[in-house]
């Protein structure tokens, strides 16, 4: 088997940026896969019509934690998951968290807002951002409060539950909703942390 992987999405998503954080960790070889022809829709026949998909050879995958764990599994390199029973159900606990409420009130009813604008004139939608903020402070309170007892959602190390959820505290941080992250010192060194690792220099820019 070729062991190239494809990976279709768009770069700017979150969810192709975690699996494209794993391979960088992983040390695999890939191909971002931006356009996304007929031919490969019928190959890829993916139900839902979402990214990111993986190809590799005639495997094809979807769903970004499926992904994740699969380049994980499969190819040599440091491992993305811990070890013990416990510190697995933990990392899945928070991939859970990342993908039931991470995602869809820190990005689609806050970053999305302001990235992609629906209002008149396509103007950003202040109103749908002010009423955003009380949920994303929520949900940035319990990630500051996770991380006063670990430095990372993986484990003793980064992995894949890190590698889905940094690329949503980073946007924030780096767009309109920098200023929620005051006065959260855990967030921020974890950010400062995640930062460093040259995978997310290369992925996060």
């Amino acid at each position: 088997m070729d062991d190239t992987l494809v990976i279709y999405g768009m770069e700017f998503s979150t969810y192709v940026r975690s699996t494209l954080l794993c391979c960088e960790e992983k040390g695999v070889t890939y191909q971002l896969q931006e356009k996304i022809s007929r031919s490969d829709r019928l190959l890829l026949n993916n139900p839902f019509k979402r990214v990111p998909i993986l190809r590799h050879g005639e495997f094809v995958v979807y769903e970004t934690a499926a992904i994740c764990r699969y380049i994980d599994r499969r190819f040599d390199g440091p491992s993305l998951s811990p070890s013990s029973v416990e510190a697995l159900a933990l990392m899945d606990q928070w991939i859970s968290a990342a993908n039931g409420y991470f995602d869809p009130i820190i990005i689609r009813k806050f970053i999305l807002v302001y990235a992609f604008p629906s209002g008149k004139d396509g103007e950003v939608d202040e109103s749908r951002l002010e009423a955003a903020v009380p949920v994303v402070r929520r949900q940035l309170e319990i990630i500051e409060t996770a991380l006063k007892t670990s430095d990372y959602f993986s484990g003793a190390a980064a992995g894949i539950a890190d590698y889905l959820i940094i690329p949503m505290l980073d946007y924030l941080q780096r767009g309109r909703g920098g200023y929620l992250l005051d006065n959260m010192p855990q967030t921020n060194r974890y950010l400062e942390r995640m930062q460093e690792r040259l995978s997310c220099q290369k992925i996060l820019v």
